[in-house]
């Protein structure tokens, strides 16, 4: 007597049951390694933002200690402090014109608007900006240079930027800024070879260590 197990035969190339199931198992590990490292990178992000909120000393050492994570692991996730200050900030800060509204009918040329946590102070910064600039122009003839004009003129434009301020005593303190300066195209008919248009904008990093005159003396900030 012949009998059936009542399970139909596998078309030829088709995938068998158990190699569908052995093939989804490192699609689901690698999803987890994913999620995994997404997960400690925003515990290290709210450790930050954890403790500018309670006041506390912000070091990479602190943050790992906050965010239950090794301080080798921090770094591999941020190579430096001022990186991952950046990134706890994305979200933080509110858009620049709204920030610059409150001193938006203020005479000075350029404003800073920022916030403190404790001995350290972020900011955004606008306004306008102006240099004196010196164009020249020669005018070669056959391997000669015939004679050189020169046009000085104001160009006005103007700056934004931002940056991060730390009190490292209390009349002392040391700050890194970005800054850009846009001062349009300008055209100038003056040469001989006109027109000539020049478009001028700049990009500066500046690191800074600042004095205090604190006469009534108290925290940095």
């Amino acid at each position: 007597m012949t009998t059936s197990t009542g399970v139909p035969a596998a078309e030829p190339g088709a995938p068998s049951a158990s190699r569908a199931t052995r093939s989804a198992g490192p699609v689901s590990h690698s999803a987890g390694r994913v999620n995994q490292k997404a997960r400690t990178r925003a515990a290290i992000v709210r450790a930050v933002q954890d403790l500018a909120r309670d006041g506390a000393e912000i070091t990479m050492p602190s943050v790992a200690r906050a965010a239950l994570v090794s301080e080798a692991t921090a770094y591999r996730y941020f190579p430096d402090l001022v990186s991952l200050l950046l990134e706890s900030d994305v979200g933080v800060w509110p858009d620049p014109a709204e920030a610059l509204a409150p001193v938006a009918g203020s005479d000075d040329p350029v404003e800073r608007v920022g916030y403190a946590a404790d001995a350290w102070l972020f900011y955004v910064k606008g306004g306008g900006a102006w240099m004196n600039v010196r164009y020249g122009q020669a005018l070669v003839t056959g391997g000669i240079t015939g004679f050189t004009q020169t046009v000085t003129d104001t160009r006005s434009g103007f700056t934004a930027g931002a940056g991060i301020e730390y009190g490292l005593t209390e009349n002392f303190s040391a700050r890194l800024e970005y800054d850009f300066y846009d001062f349009g195209t300008q055209t100038y008919n003056q040469f001989v070879q006109t027109p000539i248009s020049i478009k001028s904008d700049m990009h500066a990093v500046t690191f800074g260590l600042n004095y205090r005159f604190n006469w009534a003396g108290g925290r940095p900030y």
